[in-house]
């Protein structure tokens, strides 16, 4: 079978781009949907995984190493309980996307909003398990292997 792999695909390993792409099409329908990360590498890993462990200022030198802006004590919150080597992104077995609304407005993380009934349904129509199912954090824009 030949793949064509995109840009927006790119870093992710071969035998999840169908499903990827299955995914995508279906979610383009009815949302513009933008593939906003692939691939991470470990001192990617680290550096989000230190966010609400660490301090600001050692969370900021880990993001600034791996050219990832730097975060306010606000922000400093914890958003993966994936820790370096635990994250299928780490693999290139997962994929985070943004959905925009029809004024081309991201939409929010809002469990109770109906998009996600629909990715939910996407999801499993491509094989893939999605981070709105987690048990440990709402990542509704998460996109994995299964």
């Amino acid at each position: 079978m030949f793949l064509m792999i995109t840009n927006e695909l790119k870093g992710l390993y071969k035998s999840i781009i169908p499903r990827a792409q299955k995914f995508l099409e279906l979610a383009r329908k009815e949302y513009k949907v933008k593939v906003v990360e692939t691939l991470r590498t470990i001192d990617n890993q680290k550096a989000r995984y230190a966010q609400g462990r660490q301090p600001l200022q050692i969370v900021n030198e880990l993001r600034k190493n791996v050219a990832l802006g730097i975060i306010t004590e606000k922000e400093n919150r914890i958003v993966t309980f994936a820790a370096p080597g635990m994250s299928f992104h780490n693999y290139g077995l997962a994929f985070d996307c943004i959905f925009y609304d029809k004024n081309n407005k991201p939409i929010g993380g809002d469990r109770k909003d109906p998009l996600w009934e629909k990715v939910k349904k996407w999801a499993e129509e491509a094989g893939l398990e999605w981070g709105g199912n987690f048990k440990t954090i709402f990542d509704a824009g998460h996109f994995q292997y299964s």
